[in-house]
């Protein structure tokens, strides 16, 4: 299953973003099961390889538990930032988009929003 991952924020520079995103990629990777590579913008003909895209992984589960580490993966970057408005949007390969959003949320709430994510990413 391919997964997009997008980390998005208003809060925080391209160079934050960019820092976030790796830092979640080596978590995942650590965590065992799931693949994560960074997305490249399309090289122009005649130059080697393109651009990364800042803030953006293409994920690939090779287990079963792999949704449930990815959620425990963002939740846990997620709890980092409670002031400042951090968005993770994940794009399945069917066209469904399911979008995080931490701001604001009481715990109940957050956990929910995690639980819902996990079902999101099982259904793909």
């Amino acid at each position: 299953m391919g997964i997009s991952l997008t980390v998005s924020s208003d809060d925080y520079s391209q160079r934050e973003i960019d820092d976030i995103t790796r830092a979640i990629r080596t978590s995942l990777l650590r965590e065992g099961g799931i693949g994560a590579e960074p997305v490249e913008h399309p090289s122009e003909s005649g130059t080697r390889g393109g651009d990364i895209e800042v803030g953006k992984l293409l994920l690939t589960f090779f287990s079963s538990g792999a949704a449930a580490a990815l959620c425990g993966v963002l939740k846990a970057y997620l709890d980092r930032a409670p002031a400042k408005k951090l968005g993770i949007t994940l794009d399945r390969e069917d066209g469904a988009t399911f979008v995080i959003s931490a701001e604001n949320l009481e715990t109940a709430e957050f956990n929910h929003t995690i639980s819902l994510a996990e079902k999101f990413l099982e259904a793909g």
